[in-house]
């Protein structure tokens, strides 16, 4: 008795799907959809609201790592999607705890 045979309905042979390719060959920006457009816009945004807000509480070296950290962090959102929700729920909890002591350090 030979198991080797399989009886089937069909006379070709069922090829496998084609599998999806490793690598995207669109280029970078190519690949970059609305949602990661406005998380870059919602980062510039913020920036732009601590710099109008809080210029005069930052020395040079301040603004410097906030001018530097922005595209950083927008490039690492687009290269790696889940640090996204990562950064943006530490803004949240950042905003709320600020909250909690009304602003002052004194109340902290």
């Amino acid at each position: 008795m030979d198991l080797t045979q399989v009886s089937s309905s069909r006379s070709r042979p069922v090829q496998a799907p084609n599998p999806a390719p490793l690598f995207d060959d669109r280029p970078f920006l190519a690949r970059l959809s609305i949602i990661d457009w406005l998380f870059a816009l919602a980062l510039v945004v913020g920036a732009g609201y601590a710099f109008v807000h809080y210029n005069e509480h930052m020395n040079y070296y301040d603004k410097a790592v906030m001018i530097g950290t922005v595209p950083a962090l927008v490039v690492l959102g687009w290269r790696w999607k889940p640090a996204r929700l990562m950064m943006a729920s530490i803004a949240v909890l950042s905003l709320l705890s600020i909250q909690i002591y009304q602003g002052d350090l004194a109340r902290a």
